[in-house]
């Protein structure tokens, strides 16, 4: 058996912001420069706002961040070339909103507690962290319903892709 008295508790020092903007702009080449600058300051606002809470289940982690720009570099699905700030400008408003609900479901919905409503969440993080949308954008965005497509072999609702059910076919 393990005694958890044996155990010497540690504090990990987060990595500073220039050093995760360095990391995730390598793994992420496709991701605009202000655009991880935005993410980055919407993680640390999330473990910031997080770490307040008395019963906050879960404070987001690195690689929760990480996971995060793996989801938005396949959702925005930019080209790879992207080596200034200046091609930032070719994010929508549409794609800013999009950002914002990947936020809102790995760093609030993945941790949230009853203390941090996802109103609060809105204007204390993303608000702040995207200054060119309104709180009303993203709630109407939140509302919206998922996107779907369909074809012959897949069903697609949102991320999740899966296979058509096709109904049996009676042969005599």
């Amino acid at each position: 058996a393990i005694l958890l008295s044996s155990f010497t508790p540690c504090t990990i020092t987060p990595l500073p912001p220039s050093e995760l903007q360095t990391i995730s702009t390598t793994l992420h080449p496709s991701l605009p420069p202000n655009l991880v600058e935005a993410v980055i300051k919407v993680f640390r606002l999330s473990v910031e706002v997080k770490g307040k809470e008395i019963n906050t289940e879960r404070i987001p982690g690195v690689r929760d961040y990480f996971k995060l720009l793996s989801r938005l570099t396949k959702i925005l699905s930019l080209p790879s070339s992207t080596t200034s700030s200046s091609s930032a400008t070719f994010l929508t408003s549409q794609s800013y909103l999009n950002v914002t609900s990947e936020c809102i479901d790995v760093f609030h919905l993945s941790s949230s507690s009853p203390t941090t409503t996802l109103n609060t969440y809105i204007k204390s993080v993303l608000l702040p962290s995207f200054p060119s949308l309104s709180y009303d954008s993203i709630t109407r965005h939140l509302h919206l319903p998922p996107p779907t497509s369909s074809t012959p072999t897949t069903q697609t609702i949102g991320r999740i892709t899966l296979p058509s059910l096709t109904p049996p076919t009676n042969t005599p």
